[in-house]
């Protein structure tokens, strides 16, 4: 219930024009969190989400909510004319959201940056080498989610991304990749090649989910599909 109202006051009050949660604008952010306040006990919020083994508390379901709602604004937009017709794509009212945000969020479609992120996503995409099993949503963005929200390595989450339902490799290049890096993690001196890396960037000693994820893919793409509006 918290999570799926997190989303619903977002598209009803805040546009959604910033590439990421982080970027909105701290009145909106405020509003959000005094809304939610009125109706739900954030200890208890913060205990639901330990026990569902789920790492970054509320703020990180709030970045996954603004996420998910940049990816509908993003469908609706491409829908009603998109880049091609914008005449056509302002005309039209998304139910529930204010006309002003949706204006706003088309604008924040049209920003460079958000071009430019959005392109760079698109040819990591057309790169890829074989198919994964991870939905429609991109690598990275599977990868940062389990990362992330389910203190998954980046190393079994490949496995796990690109094996069937029996274990089996989707694509013998698929396994020889993670033959390779996985083999990386049990050297001795590649750990501690790494463990000097991070230790000079302050973070902690080397695992497989210690990579930067800003340099491996876009953690917040509004390309990611939409999650139902499931509790979280």
């Amino acid at each position: 219930m918290f999570s799926r109202e997190a989303g619903l006051y977002m598209w009803r009050s805040i546009p959604i024009d910033k590439i990421g949660w982080d970027n909105v604008e701290q009145h909106y952010k405020d509003a959000l969190m005094n809304h939610l306040r009125e109706n739900f006990n954030f200890d208890e919020v913060e205990r639901d989400i330990e026990a569902k083994n789920l790492t970054g508390g509320i703020r990180a379901v709030l970045m996954k909510r603004y996420s998910d709602r940049k990816h509908d604004a993003k469908k609706l937009f491409k829908s009603k004319g998109g880049y091609n017709d914008l005449e056509s794509a302002r005309a039209f009212h998304p139910p529930d959201m204010p006309y002003d945000n949706w204006l706003r969020t088309i604008e924040g479609f049209r920003e460079e940056k958000y071009i430019k992120r959005s392109n760079a996503n698109t040819l990591v995409r057309e790169k890829q080498q074989f198919p994964y099993r991870g939905g429609t949503s991109s690598y990275g963005s599977t990868a940062y989610k389990n990362v992330m929200f389910y203190d998954m390595g980046w190393v079994p989450t490949y496995a796990k991304t690109h094996t069937d339902n029996q274990g089996n490799w989707v694509d013998p290049v698929a396994e020889q990749n993670y033959d390779f890096v996985n083999s990386l993690f049990q050297t001795p001196s590649f750990l501690n090649q790494l463990n000097n890396y991070l230790a000079s960037q302050g973070k902690g000693k080397g695992k497989s989910k210690d990579y930067d994820s800003d340099n491996l893919f876009d953690n917040e793409s509004d390309d990611e599909p939409n999650d139902n509006d499931d509790d979280e």
